[in-house]
């Protein structure tokens, strides 16, 4: 599954990042995979464990805040008196929170977690950066298989990891690291993913400074299980002054050259 929402607070690419923002955001949507996670395995003994729900955030600083906020609340008291009257463990269904640079691949002997949300990641930064690479051996892991090496198996098979426990759930949020092949079956549940319409131009026949004027705002939306809707408004526009109008239904994820 993925959700882009490219919302600048939301997005680590941009300098109107909000770390705080994205770790709330994050965690959230951590809570609502977990809870298709506990469904699952309804099929499974009453009393078996949900398993970890793995969050892979951006940066040290939205590592803290979203460890925070998957340790407190009432949503999490909620969750473990739920997990104690089903005869659970404390540690059914907890939230673990990783700094993307800190994450390391998953290991064949241990049991595949309930599901797995990586966010925000970005380009490798330098030759040394392998965060990428990782973060991949982690998608692949809704595939079924384990750790890319030479005769991976099955994550479901005794032998990979000693359980018969399913591929995880896997979420990828606003990932920003390019075209990643482990996704490219994955459905956008959500998204919410701003154009401009430009034409390029000099700002006047006696000028030399060339401007860019903007034609119109697009705004791709979606919400599985409905299309994607294009939505244009005017220059200037932002759904309020200008409202948007839908142009067209789109029934699978358009790239930005469509």
């Amino acid at each position: 599954m993925l959700i882009d929402a490219a919302v600048p607070t939301l997005d680590p690419s941009l300098k109107a990042f909000k770390p705080a923002l994205l770790a709330r955001f994050a965690v959230e949507c951590a809570r609502e995979i977990r809870s298709l996670a506990s469904l699952g395995g309804a099929s499974e003994a009453s009393s078996a464990d949900v398993g970890r729900i793995i969050v892979m955030v951006p940066g040290l600083s939205c590592a803290v805040e979203a460890n925070t906020l998957a340790s407190e609340g009432e949503e999490e008291k909620e969750w473990r008196r739920s997990q104690a009257e089903a005869g659970r463990t404390e540690a059914s269904g907890v939230i673990e929170v990783i700094s993307l640079g800190m994450t390391v691949p998953p290991s064949p002997d241990e049991p595949p977690p309930a599901a797995v949300v990586v966010v925000g990641l970005l380009p490798p930064a330098d030759a040394d950066d392998n965060t990428v690479s990782i973060a991949r051996e982690w998608l692949r892991l809704a595939s079924g298989f384990g750790p890319a090496d030479v005769g991976a198996t099955a994550i479901d098979t005794p032998a990979a990891a000693g359980t018969s426990r399913p591929p995880p759930l896997m979420l990828g949020i606003n990932l920003r690291s390019g075209v990643l092949r482990e996704v490219h079956d994955f459905v956008t549940i959500c998204a919410l993913v701003p154009y401009s319409i430009v034409r390029r131009g000099r700002a006047g026949a006696a000028s030399e400074d060339w401007s860019d004027v903007e034609e119109a705002k697009v705004l791709l939306y979606r919400v599985h299980p409905q299309p994607f809707r294009v939505l244009v408004a005017p220059p200037g526009g932002d759904g309020a002054a200008a409202t948007y109008h839908e142009v067209c239904l789109l029934y699978t994820s358009p790239s930005p050259r469509d």
